[in-house]
Formats: structure tokens, sequence, C-alpha cells
């Protein structure tokens, strides 16, 4: 079974953060700022926020994939496939999944007007 989770992350005093009531996460740093720049790089008013698709399988028209390193203080590093950039993401990915997965396949998209 494949099971896409969808973010919002937005920038809030230049860290990329999202919330998710139902899993009781406010303001919850996501780290890979530096992907995350280059993710939302060509979308218009993306430190707003837009919707970042992930799944640990890939998924119709995923756009980059992430490949985990290792664990580190608390978290997990994952390299950027196809670019020399890694970084670490939150804790918070295992509210998401039982254990990080080896790859996280991404999907960012511009937020629907009004959102």
């Amino acid at each position: 079974m494949n099971i896409i989770n969808v973010i919002t992350p937005y920038k809030l005093n230049g860290a990329w953060v999202f919330d998710d009531a139902e899993r009781q996460l406010d303001k919850e740093p996501i780290g890979i700022d530096e992907m995350l720049d280059k993710v939302a790089g060509v979308m218009p008013s993306a430190v707003r926020g837009f919707n970042l698709a992930f799944s640990a399988t890939p998924f119709p028209d995923y756009q980059f994939c992430l490949e985990w390193v290792r664990d580190e203080s608390g978290g997990h590093i994952y390299r950027f496939a196809g670019a020399n950039l890694q970084g670490w993401i939150t804790p918070a990915l295992l509210k998401y999944f039982e254990e990080p997965p080896k790859q996280l396949y991404i999907q960012a998209q511009r937020r629907a007007a009004g959102r």
C-alpha cells in the first residue's frame, strides 16, 4: 500500500517549519532547509507555504527522491538523490512512519489560491 502524506511547509525566522494538528505538531522545524530552498525555489510565494507530498514508495509525478544516510541527534540524515546535498530531518518523521524510510519520494506543489 502506498501512503502519501501532505504537509504545508512555510518559512519562519529563516527556517522551514510546518504544522500538523492531528499529530500535535506546531511550527515544527523540518530540517533540510537547503534542500527545501531548491525544491520551493521555482514557486512564487513558496515561503508563505506550499504543499509537500511525501511517501516511502514512489508515486505518480513525484519529483525528487531523498535517500536515508544515518540517524543523527534524534533525527535522520538524508541525501538529495542526484545532487551533492544532504541534511537533517526532524524526529517528527517518525510520526508518519514506524521507522525512517530508506527513500523519501517527494512532490512540491503550489497551494491553491486563497489558502
